[in-house]
């Protein structure tokens, strides 16, 4: 009689088992709506994005005239816009990056929310960052030039959020956590297999 190998059964449940666990974990992610993003810098490079999904930008500020670079990104985990450089005579704001996005959670996660606004006082506009609860009209950060901070924020599963994002010199950023290591690597060994005997 064919019997299939203790071992391969092992596996195979194991699998089967990791997968529901990673399904679990990975419940929690950022539906990204809509975003308006673009990366600039003063020597003429632009790079935008219009439009729905994940998504990334980013500048560069020419190494010979001082330095500089610019961007932002959109995953199913985390959102940031960020930018940094000087010139040649050390003024800053040589790049930029703007962020606009509007987003909903797939479940209710708490998310991680950080930013630094050490720009804006050379060029108009300064630096700002405002994140939005646009379903209850509730602000949990307005934040511009000079301001810096961090703060854990509830997000909630039939919400629309708006982040909102401009900085010259400095970075903002939103995240959920990432499944955790165990659903990658779940124990296999909680599954035995029994050998049968023919």
């Amino acid at each position: 009689m064919h019997t299939t190998p203790s071992h391969a059964r092992l596996l195979f449940g194991g699998a089967i088992f990791t997968a529901g666990l990673a399904g679990d974990a990975l419940a929690q992610s950022l539906d990204l709506l809509a975003t308006d993003a673009r990366a600039y810098s003063i020597s003429g490079d632009l790079d935008v994005f219009s439009g729905p999904g994940e998504w990334s930008v980013d500048a560069y500020y020419p190494a010979y005239l001082g330095w500089g670079y610019a961007g932002g990104f959109g995953t199913a985990s985390s959102i940031s816009g960020y930018a940094y450089g000087y010139s040649d005579t050390f003024v800053p704001n040589t790049v930029s990056a703007t962020v606009t996005t509007r987003f909903t959670v797939s479940d209710d996660a708490t998310a991680t929310v950080e930013w630094v606004l050490d720009d804006g006082f050379f060029f108009p506009p300064p630096g700002q960052f405002r994140l939005r609860d646009l379903t209850d009209d509730v602000t949990f950060v307005s934040a511009t030039t000079g301001d810096g901070g961090s703060l854990q924020v509830r997000l909630l599963a039939g919400h629309e959020y708006q982040y909102t994002s401009l900085t010259w010199l400095g970075r903002t950023s939103l995240a959920i956590p990432a499944p955790p290591a165990c659903a990658l690597l779940a124990p296999v060994s909680l599954l035995p297999a029994r050998r049968r005997r023919s």
